[in-house]
């Protein structure tokens, strides 16, 4: 399957938009665990 600049930078941009909303120092997704 064959991803798209665009596919990736939408991703990209939501991951950051979601991630910014967060009050803590650490992030858990379905891809792993992010410390902020």
């Amino acid at each position: 399957m064959r991803v798209s600049h665009a596919t990736v930078r939408a991703v990209n941009a939501l991951t950051a938009r979601w991630a910014g909303q967060t009050t803590g120092g650490t992030v858990f997704s379905a891809a792993g665990l992010w410390p902020l």
